[in-house]
């Protein structure tokens, strides 16, 4: 019996120290509604709903949405400071598509570091992905959107929107 307890209390302070160390150096994964989004003009018409769309109203003029990062991992990494991102969509416009670019900016002025984009491909549900991303230190990233106007009464829209971490220790 003395043996079983000394084997565990051994055993369970390393499972603790390990597992804290492989959680700190995991994929730092932030995903938020599209509803999170905001508009880049005050002016712009755009709606939101109870499962966290943010929707285009207008039949006739493209919305530009900013959707905001939250980014925890304050090191420069010159390849990729974030891994990996996707934007869901909805395109419900036969011409116009959604697209939008994700960008790391740096603190010190108005320079984006380093950028991507991706467009839906025509009509219908799809997710835009992004990756390897530049960072600066205590820089910041967001997704610039802009989704097409109405058509036939039915909006297009953002869904969700991801973004993960390289590195994950703050």
């Amino acid at each position: 019996m003395n043996i079983k307890l000394s084997c565990n209390a051994l055993v369970l302070p390393a499972l603790l120290l390990f597992g804290s160390w492989a959680l700190a150096t995991v994929n730092d994964a932030k995903i938020l509604p599209g509803s999170a989004c905001q508009p880049t003009s005050s002016s712009e018409a755009f709606s939101t709903d109870g499962i966290g769309r943010i929707l285009n109203p207008s039949p006739t003029v493209i919305l530009f949405v900013d959707c905001p990062i939250v980014r925890d991992v304050r090191a420069a990494n010159a390849t990729d400071g974030l891994d990996v991102g996707w934007v869901r969509v909805e395109d419900n416009h036969s011409l116009q598509n959604i697209s939008c670019a994700l960008l790391s900016e740096n603190k010190l002025d108005n320079n984006a570091i380093d950028f991507v984009t991706d467009a839906s491909a025509g009509e219908g549900v799809q997710q835009l992905d992004f990756s390897d991303l530049a960072s600066s230190v205590q820089g910041y990233y967001h997704y610039l959107c802009s989704i097409p106007p109405t058509e036939g009464g039915v909006p297009s829209y953002i869904k969700a929107y991801y973004a993960g971490e390289e590195g994950g220790n703050p």
